[in-house]
């Protein structure tokens, strides 16, 4: 696991999310990664950051498309390349 300080904090309902918790993401988690994203780059970074991130449920689900994007491209190095080239 590694820890990503981000550039830009992501403020949400009074918190700061300052730094995120990163794993690597399994094998199995692929296909259905692709399926949930269904070719559209946001579902593709909702599912992504939900999966990498130890952030709380109920965070995820309250992010907008802003938060997500600033989120993706401090993680973009952490996605395993064989997940953007399917």
């Amino acid at each position: 696991m590694t820890k990503l300080r981000l550039d830009i904090p992501v403020n949400h309902g009074g918190n700061t999310i300052r730094e995120v918790r990163v794993r690597r993401i399994p094998n199995r988690h692929i296909p259905k990664l692709c399926r949930a994203a269904e070719g559209d780059a946001f579902g593709f970074v909702e599912v992504a950051v939900a999966l990498m991130t130890r952030l709380p449920e109920e965070v995820v689900g309250e992010m907008d498309a802003a938060d997500f994007k600033r989120l993706a491209l401090v993680l973009d190095r952490a996605i395993p390349k064989k997940l953007t080239t399917r």
